[in-house]
């Protein structure tokens, strides 16, 4: 189990390595498609490195995992830990590459999230204009200042219309 990998890992190879080994464990949960495993290893491991960089990716993949087993409150519970990380990252302009790299990823997959959702939502399932919000909501609240941050703000501005949010949808569309 993730827990006694944890506490294995550690005695085995100190405080410094044992996260290297969790990692490369949660590549072969993910591999196996062990779903389950998977978010529970990634809690332990934010747990363990808070303040670590690192943790915005950890937080990233437990919400696509969450995202896959179609799992709503863990995909909300991820989201509201991955935009408080990032903040936390964004207000000590954080230089570290760990983070650069991780906060590409972010903008990268929430966008896909929010644009799929959306898109499977006008599609087959008004169940996904709820998905759709919330990832454009991240998304904005993250990066503002993107490029693509006024196509975000509309079609969320389209989606909050769909679902019956009209003042929240005129303030997205004012953006």
């Amino acid at each position: 189990s993730p827990y006694q990998a944890v506490s294995l890992f550690r005695t085995l190879a100190g405080r410094q390595a044992y996260i290297g080994m969790l990692e490369r464990l949660a590549s072969l949960y993910l591999q196996l498609k062990k779903d389950k495993e998977l978010v529970t290893l990634y809690a332990q491991m934010i747990r363990r490195r808070g303040h670590d960089p690192k943790v915005v990716t950890y937080y990233l993949e437990s919400l696509r995992t969450y995202h896959r087993m179609k799992n709503q409150a863990g995909m909300k519970r991820m989201l509201r830990g991955l935009v408080q990380k990032m903040k936390f990252f964004q207000r000590r302009a954080s230089r570290n590459e760990a983070f650069k790299s991780a906060s590409a990823d972010v903008q990268k997959h929430l966008r896909n999230l929010a644009k799929y959702s959306h898109a499977q939502a006008q599609q087959r399932d008004v169940v996904f204009y709820g998905q759709a919000d919330l990832f454009y909501s991240a998304y904005l609240k993250l990066f503002a200042e993107a490029n693509d941050a006024y196509s975000m703000s509309f079609w969320h501005g389209e989606v909050l219309y769909k679902i019956k949010k009209f003042k929240r949808a005129v303030k997205a569309y004012q953006h």
